[in-house]
């Protein structure tokens, strides 16, 4: 599965996803990456989520989206298609 964590360089995020790497997900985090360190094994993508379009804009692909510090509206991120 391709698993977009929004977040994922403090400690839930990281776990989370941690988990999923380490259960052979394709895992991105998109964040500022000014928290810290992301996951071992995922991809990192450099994102400001209080600009509305930088999600849109980065083009990650994802089937399953998880944000550790806030709702994700649905128009704002541009799913993988199934």
């Amino acid at each position: 599965m391709r698993i977009l964590v929004l977040g994922g360089s403090q400690f839930l995020g990281r776990a989370i996803a941690s988990r999923a790497c380490a259960r052979g997900h394709d895992v991105t985090c998109a964040a500022r990456g000014v928290a810290g360190p992301i996951a071992a094994g995922a991809r990192f993508v450099r994102i400001d989520r209080d600009v509305p379009t930088a999600l849109r804009r980065s083009r990650v692909r994802h089937s399953t989206p998880w944000s550790m510090s806030r709702v994700i509206p649905a128009r704002s991120v541009a799913r993988s298609p199934r």
